[in-house]
């Protein structure tokens, strides 16, 4: 029988040989942006190493240099190194990933959604109001009618 002369302690993660406790590789900022068809979206890489961003929409490498003249200006890397997408348009939904120094940064899920029409918006609200008073008026009347005291014969 052969035995091990290591201790062994008990972390939350997991089993380690007492002494320091393993690297974890840095956290990755992720986010979900939900952004109406057709607005401006600016995305900005969370480091203050502004010097070697890279973009990624999806797995593809979204190059500085070519990316405004394949999309005719509507997608832009400025000299922040901020991403910019006018016009949002529903295949813009996707992933875009942030890389600094073969690092991973940050994630950003971009949704675009089809905005609600204003005069439908009004309606749904105005809508809702009504039918909040004619609850309460209903629920008023019913606890002042059933709350009375029955007469009997």
């Amino acid at each position: 029988m052969f035995l091990i002369n290591q201790v062994i302690e008990v972390l939350e993660g997991g089993y380690h040989p007492i002494g320091r406790k393993p690297d974890l590789p840095p956290m990755v900022v992720r986010k979900v942006q939900h952004e109406p068809l057709g607005s401006h979206l600016v995305l900005n890489c969370p480091t203050s190493d502004q010097s070697r961003v890279r973009w990624q929409r999806g797995e593809r490498v979204i190059n500085s240099r070519t990316i405004r003249r394949l999309t005719k200006g509507r997608v832009s890397i400025d000299r922040l190194n901020r991403l910019h997408i006018w016009k949002l348009r529903a295949g813009d939904s996707a992933p875009y990933n942030c890389w600094v120094w073969q690092r991973h940064v940050a994630t950003f899920k971009v949704i675009v959604y089809e905005g609600m029409d204003e005069n439908l918006k009004h309606y749904v609200t105005y809508g809702g109001l009504v039918l909040t008073v004619v609850a309460v008026l209903t629920f008023l009347i019913c606890k002042v009618c059933c709350s009375r005291p029955k007469r009997h014969k």
